[in-house]
């Protein structure tokens, strides 16, 4: 009950901001309690697909018969590095603009979504081209696929 009263507190709210264009706040002493529940299933969900997603990573890897060792732990370094170079800057772009959300993330992609994208594709394939040219058959077989997978 108290978490429904909370989001018809903030319909309210938000009407009452259109209709009279003027900054509306709500207090309760309930709202600081309840405020948790209304996202919890969101929650819950990335904190456990989260680990999920890791364990299937890990699965997959077992079953494809891949062997944990020096080679694809510096594989795994990599795409963790590169998935964070990827979200950090045009998520941090994304938490400094202002406007609505896709008004926010229009912004981002406009100001640093082109230079992350080409940044880092070059870099890759910079870095996969120059394995392509190695002799060692591990380089030229494991990184080679992989890199370009």
């Amino acid at each position: 009950e108290f978490i429904q009263a909370l989001r018809a507190v903030r319909r309210l709210v938000s009407r009452l901001q259109e209709q009279l264009g003027l900054r509306v706040y709500a207090f309760s002493v309930f709202h600081v309690f309840f405020e948790q529940y209304l996202d919890v299933w969101h929650d819950a969900g990335l904190l456990l697909g989260s680990p999920l997603a890791a364990i299937g990573l890990v699965c997959w890897a077992l079953t494809g018969s891949i062997q944990l060792n020096a080679v694809s732990l510096v594989n795994l370094a990599m795409a963790l590095g590169i998935a964070v170079e990827f979200c950090a800057h045009v998520l941090h772009a994304f938490t400094t603009a202002p406007g609505s959300r896709p008004q926010r993330m229009a912004a981002a992609l406009e100001k640093c979504g082109a230079s992350v994208l080409s940044g880092i594709t070059f870099t890759k394939l910079v870095g996969v081209a120059v394995l392509a040219a190695a002799r060692t058959q591990i380089f030229r077989v494991y990184y080679f696929r992989l890199g370009l997978a």
